[in-house]
Parts: structure tokens; sequence; C-alpha cells
């Protein structure tokens, strides 16, 4: 009776031992196999999907990392301003001025910067006229320059850099960094800047490949950097971007944010 009852135990215990050169498993063991193979296939997925839209993102970021302006900002006084599409109206000191800082920004690459229009404003009749200034918010300048920076070695078909001046010579504003970007060796190549616009939307978990990109002045930093604009969400007439700029000497990241656009039909 007990070599029976032994050997109802080794019929019903699924994990008892098989002949030799034959493997089985029992439910658990094949449960946990099935669980295991699952997550695999799972971070195969996961790893492929990481891998094609990083391919992905490379491919388009190539060809939408192209700097090319459309259209620049200047601003004028009514029946005070005076617009000019050549420098033959500007005096000797400022043309000097303007050529000298150009130089000092641009380096070897003020040899690809043309004139494109400006204004010359006569801020003593304007101000004769409008004489409340305490609450403006912002400096009126005598003269606005516009040049047209065209270097596609360095994917910028245009780019305008816009130079106020006052009518001292004095440079007031401008939307090239200072210094430290007079060269273009300087500036990263615009893959390694894209790989890292890449390894950032990993870290947030975006995996969208609806992205655009624009060069920026970042005036508080004085730097120029490359904006990426990441589409994460869409609702009716609402999206919503993650953005990142990346500094184009040093590849760092100096800001991010989030951003809404609201289409009013």
């Amino acid at each position: 009776m007990m070599a029976q009852c032994l050997q109802k135990v080794k019929v019903s215990n699924q994990c008892a031992e098989k002949p030799k050169n034959k493997v089985t498993f029992c439910p658990a063991t094949t449960h946990i196999l099935n669980v295991v193979n699952h997550k695999n296939k799972n971070l195969i997925r996961i790893l492929t999907l990481s891998i094609l839209l990083t391919l992905n993102f490379i491919a388009l970021g190539q060809d939408k990392m192209i700097v090319d302006k459309q259209t620049n900002t200047l601003s004028s006084f009514i029946g005070y301003s005076e617009y000019i599409t050549n420098l033959d109206k500007v005096p000797k000191n400022i043309k000097s001025n303007l050529k000298e800082y150009l130089k000092l920004v641009l380096g070897e690459m003020c040899k690809k910067v043309k004139f494109v229009d400006g204004y010359i404003s006569d801020l003593d009749g304007y101000f004769k006229e409008n004489p409340q200034t305490y609450n403006r918010g912002w400096i009126a300048t005598k003269y606005q320059f516009i040049y047209s920076l065209s270097y596609n070695e360095i994917g910028i078909k245009n780019y305008f850099i816009k130079i106020d001046i006052d009518n001292f010579g004095q440079i007031l504003n401008s939307n090239w960094p200072k210094e430290h970007y007079n060269d273009s060796s300087y500036f990263k190549n615009r893959s390694i800047v894209l790989n890292e616009a890449i390894k950032w939307a990993k870290r947030n978990n975006i995996f969208s490949d609806e992205f655009e990109t624009d060069l920026k002045y970042h005036k508080k930093l004085d730097k120029l950097c490359w904006v990426f604009k990441f589409a994460i969400s869409q609702m009716e007439n609402r999206k919503t971007f993650s953005i990142v700029e990346i500094d184009w000497k040093d590849n760092s990241v100096i800001d991010e944010y989030t951003e809404v656009s609201t289409t009013v039909y």
C-alpha cells in the first residue's frame, strides 16, 4: 500500500522527476517563463521604437536645422522715419562704427553679410511733438540696420541681424552675441546639437517625431541657441509644446519650458 501511495504522489505531482534526457516544467515555472518572455518582447519593442524614433529624429532634424528667416522687424515713427535700402545717407562715423562692430562680433563671418534695409529717424522732431517719454518702456533709436547673414556651410541660409545705433555711433541693441560667437569653428556640428535634443526628449519621455527648430538669440544670456519645439499633446484647437533651447557653442541646455498654442476659428 505504501508503494501505491508513493506512486500516486508521483503521478499527481506535475513537478516530479521525469525520465532523463527529457526536460519538463511545472505550470508555475512555465508561467514565469511566459512572463519573462513577454517582458523581453516588450523591452525589445521599446528599444526598437526608441531606435526608430532616434533615426527619424536625425533624418528630420538634419532637414529642419536650416536657418532661413523670411521676415525681419523694424519699427518706425510715422512721419519722422526715413526708410533706406543703402547706406548712402548714413554719416561716416556711423558707417565706420557699424563696420567695426560687425567685424568684432562676426569675425570672418562678416564677409557673409549684406545690408538689407533700415530706418533713419528724426528723434528731435518726434520728441518735440511727443515730449511724454517717462512711460514709453523702450528706447527710441536714431538708426536701425538690418543685415542678412548667409553661410550655408554651417546651415544658415538667411539670418537677419538687427542693429540699433544712436547718433553718436553707440550700439544700443543687437540680436547677435557680443563675444564668443565670432568664429564659425566655435559652433558645434548641428548633428551633435540634434543628438543633445534627442537625449533631452528621451529624458522627458517625449517620443513624438513632430517637432520644429529655429535659431534664436537669447538676449538675457547673450547666447545663440537652437530651439527645439516638440508637440506633446493636442485637443481640438489647443496644442501643447515642450521646448528646449541648446547653446550652439557649448551644446548645453540653457532653457526648457512648456508653451500652449490656441487656434481661434
